[in-house]
């Protein structure tokens, strides 16, 4: 006998500053392979459609001098809950540009086109559709999950 449920809405709630966090741990410890310092990062989340997001990283470090750089882009999730990075770009200010973009943009073509499965711990049973995103104090992530089962002692 195949068993099906009714579909479920998830909504996965990421708080900002948790984002932030995390993110300035990693940048942290990228930039400390140069021996850079950071000092602050700040990120910028805005939906642009439910399924769209800007992202903008703001983050100032220093060496010797200090500089400040942003990096932008988006983040666009689809029905099979990945998360694809697309049209990255950066800008520096100040005099250590010319030192620090030739070092970043390598790192950046390494995610330009990325895809990150959100989804792929879930059994193979599991179906999930209508992705949608939502960006604020807390960002959200929605969809509508279902599943079938085999019952015990059956099969198709």
């Amino acid at each position: 006998m195949h068993l099906e449920l009714p579909p479920l809405t998830v909504r996965i709630e990421l708080i900002h500053e948790e984002i932030e966090a995390a993110l300035a741990t990693a940048l942290t410890a990228l930039a400390a392979e140069y021996k850079v310092q950071i000092d602050s990062v700040k990120l910028e989340l805005t939906a642009l459609t439910p399924k769209r997001a800007a992202v903008k990283v703001h983050v100032e470090a220093r060496r010797f001098i200090k500089a400040r750089g942003v990096v932008s882009g988006e983040a666009v999730v689809d029905d099979a809950l990945g998360v694809t990075i697309q049209n990255l770009a950066m800008h520096v200010d100040g005099p250590l540009a010319l030192i620090v973009e030739p070092l970043v943009r390598p790192r950046l073509r390494q995610f330009e086109g990325k895809r990150f499965e959100l989804a792929d711990r879930l059994p193979p049973n599991v179906a999930v559709r209508d992705v949608t995103l939502e960006t604020g104090a807390m960002h959200r992530v929605s969809a509508k999950i279902s599943a079938s089962f085999l019952t015990p002692g059956n099969s198709m």
